[in-house]
C-alpha cells in the first residue's frame, strides 16, 4: 500500500459516504474533517476491513464512520465485523450495538488498564486518537502495536501538531519508523486542500493550514 493507493481507495468509495446528511447527528464533534472521514471510509471499504481497534473516539464520529463503512461493506465479508473502541469516558456508549454485521464495544477507562484481556491479533486497522505524549506512544509503540500482524494498517490524529521533543510522532518515528517496523502511507493534510480543490464537485470546508491530520502508516514486520 502507498499514498496512490489511499487516494484511490477515495475516489473510488467516498461517494457512498454522505458525509453532509451524516455529520448531522450527536457523535459530530467538528474534528474529524470531511476528507480524513471519507478516507477512512473508504479504506476500510476497499481493504475489506472487519476488526477495528480504537483508541479514544470521544463523542463517537469515527466509530460512527467505521460502522457505515463495516455495514456498508457487508456483502464482500459476509461475516461480523468488530470493533472495539477504548476511551477514558463513555461519550459515545450509545453506538454499542450487537447485531449481525458489527459489533462495537466500547471499553471505559485508560486504555493501558483495560485493554489487557482483549485478544489483539487479526486487528486489520489500528485508529489512534489519545494523549499525544511521548510517553504514552511509547506505551503503544512497546505493547501495542508489535501485537499486530503485518499489513495492519496504523492510523495516528493529529500527528504534526505534537512535532516536539516530547511529542507522538518523534516516540512512533524512533521506536517504530526507524526500525522499519513501521511504514509511512501519506499524511492527510499534505491531500486534503489539493484534492478538494481539483475536484469542482467537493467543496471543501474543513480548515485550510492550520492543523495537520492523519497519518497513516503500516506494520511491515
Amino acid at each position: 500500500m502507498n499514498s496512490k493507493d489511499v487516494i484511490e481507495a477515495w475516489k473510488l468509495f467516498s461517494a457512498e459516504f454522505d458525509f453532509d446528511n451524516l455529520s448531522k447527528n450527536e457523535y459530530y464533534a467538528d474534528m474529524f474533517d470531511r476528507f480524513e472521514s471519507e478516507v477512512l471510509y473508504s479504506l476500510i471499504r476497499k481493504e475489506n476491513i472487519k476488526n477495528i481497534l480504537e483508541f479514544s473516539p470521544n463523542l463517537g464520529w469515527t466509530s460512527f464512520v467505521m460502522k457505515e463503512a463495516l455495514v456498508d461493506g457487508y456483502y464482500k465479508n459476509k461475516s461480523q465485523a468488530i470493533l472495539n473502541s477504548f476511551d477514558i469516558m463513555c461519550a459515545s456508549q450509545t453506538l454499542d450495538e450487537h447485531s449481525a454485521i458489527v459489533e462495537r464495544n466500547l471499553r471505559i477507562g485508560d486504555v493501558r488498564n483495560t485493554i489487557s484481556p482483549y485478544p489483539k491479533n487479526d486487528v486489520d486497522l489500528l485508529f489512534i486518537d489519545c494523549e499525544h505524549s511521548y510517553e504514552f506512544a511509547s506505551w503503544y509503540c512497546q505493547w501495542v502495536i508489535p501485537l499486530m500482524e503485518k499489513g495492519c494498517i496504523i492510523w495516528i490524529h493529529d500527528w504534526d501538531k505534537y512535532e516536539d521533543d516530547k511529542g507522538e510522532p518523534k516516540a512512533v518515528k524512533e521506536q517504530l519508523i526507524e526500525k522499519g517496523i513501521l511504514k509511512p502511507i501519506i499524511n492527510l493534510m499534505d491531500y486534503t486542500i489539493e484534492n478538494f480543490d481539483n475536484d469542482s464537485s467537493r467543496k471543501y470546508t474543513g480548515p485550510r493550514g492550520v492543523r495537520s491530520p492523519s497519518q497513516i502508516l503500516i506494520k511491515v514486520k
